[in-house]
């Protein structure tokens, strides 16, 4: 199952690891420095006070200095300069407190001149170690980002030279995309030409490319927004790039020193995957946990009424596309394997078994989904996944639908408590169910994922909830979709 790279946001992984080092070496330099003076390892209340004042504003002094960026482990002599920046500075404050509180001859000037010393010391060390280590693994491609590049122009061929000699960042250019291009070429300033939107996509997916940069100038303002439209499928970031007159800066998006404009960004950040994904584990746990009766009592119920399998499986796009298998109590005597054409179960379907029509009801058909949840394949909370001819069929009638697929599809989200659930009849309310999924995408937080689980058992009781929010699919002519 394809999940989230993490290459994106590695600067701040780095430098977690980093900050969370720097405070162990003061917190454990100042203990020794204690040992030194006054031969303990026990510290008074008095003094932890200062150590942890004057560890939070190093933190704090790091920051704004840049000592936290990538830049900086480039250069040793810098490093070392804004370390003693970063040293000096807090321990003066520490100390214009303890003089304004009258309290500063509590605290022995010889224990802070080994600690000064002492943390200097071994955090001038850390800095060396990680610099190596960062060079090594630069060299062995760890933390290269991928990036596509739109366009052939003065710009482009700006950024190739730019990429080529990125000092913060490794970044390798992939290929570039040419959109409206008849030329026959295969390659321009080295690189494979690509000149179908979606064999882009299809390269995106497979080599997980970090960054897409636009470096053209569309023809019309209808051509850009398509290309838009179509780049929005991508779970990476967007960039367009401005004009070469004003190469030399530093870029909002901290790649390059080019003036790159953030179009879209990846819908999840590495923090953000990591903490979707330990929720999802906990909540699913939870839920079977909880519902494990509901299951079983299901399941027998079913075979009662001589169900031919408990469990309807039927193929989805989930994540980038790719197709698994999604799992739900079967509620109909006949389903379709979800390669004809699109039809979605209706009212008063005589397909829809008693007991189906009590679980569908309840929506306690969808539960099975929560292993889907366990293997990965799928969130708690996400745009619902639909079958593969579904996708197929609604992938040209509706701008963006393919963005569903930037993050893994849900049990349920926000269009469904809103409203957007089961049968899609018009056209129209499908356009809204996507509308309430990119919202969802773009606007990701852990709080509104929580909402949403809130929100769902009161969503149940609205006037659709007899359809649950996925339906079995049966053959139809598209017109009747």
């Amino acid at each position: 199952m394809k999940n989230y790279w993490i290459r994106d946001g590695i600067e701040e992984n780095i430098f977690d690891v980093i900050r969370l080092v720097d405070v162990l070496v003061l917190l454990i330099t100042a203990h020794i420095a204690y040992f030194l003076r006054l031969n303990s390892f026990v510290l008074p209340g008095n003094y932890l006070g200062f150590i942890l004042t004057d560890t939070v504003f190093f933190l704090i002094v790091g920051h704004l200095s840049g000592l936290y960026k990538l830049r900086c482990l480039h250069g040793l002599f810098k490093q070392v300069s804004l370390l003693l920046l970063a040293n000096i500075l807090p321990v003066i404050f520490c100390l214009s407190i303890t003089f304004l509180l009258k309290s500063s001859a509590d605290f022995s000037r010889l224990w802070l001149a080994y600690w000064l010393f002492l943390s200097f010391s071994f955090l001038c060390v850390e800095r060396y170690a990680f610099s190596i280590w960062f060079r090594q693994k630069l060299k062995q491609r760890r933390f290269v980002r991928k990036a596509i590049l739109v366009g052939d122009t003065a710009k482009t061929k700006k950024l190739m030279g730019l990429i080529n000699d990125s000092k913060q960042t490794k970044i390798e250019a992939l290929a570039i995309y040419l959109p409206n291009d008849d030329g026959h070429d295969s390659e321009r300033f080295g690189l494979p030409v690509i000149r179908d939107i979606n064999s882009l996509i299809e390269l995106s997916y497979k080599e997980k490319v970090d960054d897409v940069i636009i470096a053209c100038e569309m023809e019309s303002e209808e051509g850009m927004n398509q290309m838009l439209s179509d780049l929005r499928a991508l779970p990476c970031h967007v960039h367009y790039c401005l004009p070469t007159v004003l190469f030399g800066r530093e870029s909002p998006d901290r790649l390059w020193e080019a003036p790159l404009v953030s179009i879209y960004r990846r819908p999840l950040g590495n923090r953000q995957v990591y903490m979707k994904r330990l929720s999802d584990i906990v909540i699913s746990f939870l839920l079977l946990l909880c519902f494990s009766p509901a299951l079983l009592i299901s399941a027998l119920l079913l075979k009662m009424n001589k169900a031919e399998s408990v469990l309807f499986k039927q193929s989805r796009n989930g994540f980038m596309g790719e197709v698994f298998n999604i799992y739900k109590f079967r509620t109909m005597t006949v389903t379709d394997s979800g390669e004809g054409e699109v039809k979605q179960a209706q009212k008063q379907d005589p397909r829809i078994t008693k007991t189906g029509a009590i679980l569908r009801k309840t929506s306690m058909d969808e539960l099975p989904q929560l292993f889907n949840v366990l293997r990965g394949e799928m969130s708690i909370v996400g745009p619902r996944p639909h079958a593969v001819s579904h996708n197929a069929y609604y992938n040209d009638l509706v701008d963006s639908y393919a963005a569903r697929n930037r993050v893994k599809p849900g049990i349920t989200g926000w269009a469904q408590i809103h409203g957007c659930r089961g049968e899609t009849d018009t056209l129209d309310k499908m356009k809204k169910r996507v509308a309430y999924d990119l919202y969802y995408i773009e606007n990701w937080s852990l709080f509104m994922d929580l909402k949403i689980i809130l929100l769902t058992p009161f969503a149940l009781f609205h006037k659709n909830a007899y359809w649950a929010p996925i339906t079995d699919l049966a053959p139809v002519k598209k017109s009747d979709a």
